[in-house]
């Protein structure tokens, strides 16, 4: 790694735990970035021991950001993990009934006889997941 790449690793590790605006953690990068440009021949590890570590760095850049503003990108963050967990989960859901689905269309059993409806109140929704269900346990068994 070039002395250069260790300055640049070192900003990017700091910028990394930034949390704050993306103008206000580029202002606090390229002010930063001015003043560690005497140290632009050392490396990663050699900027560490001379400056700090990027983690006590960065948290002496967050005093300078005002509380509202990292409770709302903390908050941001959340909804954000909160939106692509709940995608993944409604994209398994779907894979998982594709299976089913594909699985009884293969054994040719898709369509249900009429004397399983009347004896048969629970929704179809409810009746294909305890099938779902029970092929999965069946497969682990």
């Amino acid at each position: 790694m070039s002395k250069a790449q260790g300055l640049h690793r070192y900003l990017r590790t700091i910028s990394r735990k930034l949390v704050c605006y993306k103008d206000t953690k580029q202002t606090l990068l390229e002010g930063l970035e001015q003043e560690l440009s005497v140290y632009s021949s050392l490396s990663y590890d050699e900027l560490c021991q001379e400056i700090g570590n990027p983690t006590q760095v960065s948290a002496q850049l967050m005093e300078n950001i005002s509380e509202q503003e990292i409770a709302y990108m903390k908050r941001r963050r959340k909804m954000i993990l909160c939106t692509v967990s709940i995608c993944f989960v409604i994209a398994f859901a779907l894979a998982v009934f594709y299976f089913v689905h594909a699985q009884s269309v293969m054994r040719g059993d898709f369509y249900v006889q009429e004397h399983n409806l009347q004896f048969e109140r629970r929704p179809l929704l409810v009746r294909q997941m305890l099938i779902m269900a029970a092929l999965i346990l069946e497969r682990f068994i």
